[in-house]
């Protein structure tokens, strides 16, 4: 898909590839210096990768590399930036064009996915820093609802905080699981 921007195309070289390939603020990239009769100026056609992300195979000297064209685009037109991932704004993967993308930290860019509806945030034994399953939790809410045994005990048990086992307890926390 061609972004559909309505600001003027301007070409940049692109970064680590200069003299070589230019990139435009519209997201399309051409090549502007060929050998072994490679043609001058031809836009390059994307291909979409596994990931939905759009790129192109660039090479010199017979060095081919697979570059994704958000980065190429940021990298040109947006300024340097400490952060390392490239975002879509509107969450098109495909939509490449510069006012569409900006510089974020990996915790910006999965907020802003979860923000627009293009992730869940992980809940449960599916968040990966979870101490605790369904089956533990379970086994908690039946230890601590008859009184049985305390919280330091259930703490120590399943190597949680005391406030984490009130909270299971209550349902404060894990409350999707019956």
């Amino acid at each position: 898909m061609q972004c559909q921007c309505i600001v003027p195309e301007e070409w940049r070289p692109v970064v680590g590839y200069e003299g070589w390939y230019e990139v435009s603020n519209r997201g399309r990239v051409k090549r502007v210096n060929g050998a072994n009769n490679a043609r001058i100026s031809r836009v390059l056609r994307p291909i979409q990768h596994a990931k939905g992300y759009l790129q192109v195979c660039l090479s010199v000297s017979s060095r081919r590399r697979m570059c994704r064209i958000h980065r190429l685009v940021a990298k040109a037109f947006l300024l340097s930036s400490q952060k390392p991932q490239v975002n879509h704004i509107d969450g098109l993967k495909w939509h490449n064009c510069v006012i569409n993308l900006e510089w974020a930290t990996a915790t910006e860019d999965a907020e802003h996915a979860v923000r627009l509806g293009l992730k869940r945030r992980p809940i449960g034994q599916t968040n990966p820093c979870s101490k605790l399953n369904d089956e533990r939790v379970r086994e908690i809410r039946l230890l601590y609802d008859g009184t049985r045994v305390c919280r330091q005990v259930l703490a120590g048990r399943f190597r949680i905080c005391e406030a984490l086992v009130q909270r299971v307890a209550y349902r404060r926390a894990w409350g999707h699981v019956e």
